[in-house]
Formats: C-alpha cells, structure tokens, sequence
C-alpha cells in the first residue's frame, strides 16, 4: 500500500478485509467500508477531470499488432 496516500483507518480496515478472506470461503457480499469507498469515489470523481486524448499513433499500431497475434493464436 506504499503507492496509496491513505488515512491509517483505511489501512486497518483493507488489512482486516484481507485476513478476513483468507480465513474464510466467500459467502456473500459484506457491507461497504467508508473508509475503502471514500478514497475510490474521489479518484474516479478526479479521473473524469483528464482530458480525453486520443493514442499515438505506436500505441496503437502496437495495439492492433497484439489482438491481432492473440486472435491468430486461438
């Protein structure tokens, strides 16, 4: 978690989620955690805040390159 910049309670709580999923078998969805959802829904509110910009040119003669060897392969 060394790349995020969140509040110790956010933390705690993603560590707990975790010991909490290798201790048991998924059973079903648990209730949303504030301290999870606040740092999400601020990024995804900022993301919309880039703008758009269409791929080089490279990218997307790469792109292409690569569906096309993996529609190829299979």
């Amino acid at each position: 978690m060394a790349a995020a910049d969140l509040p110790p309670s956010a933390s705690e709580e993603i560590e707990r989620l975790v010991a909490l999923k290798a201790a048991t078998r998924e059973a079903g969805p648990i209730a949303r955690v504030p301290e999870i959802d606040a740092p999400i829904t601020e990024e995804l509110t900022r993301a919309g805040e880039v703008p758009a910009r269409p791929p080089s040119e490279a990218f997307a003669a790469e792109a292409n390159a690569l569906f096309l060897d993996l529609v190829e392969d299979s």
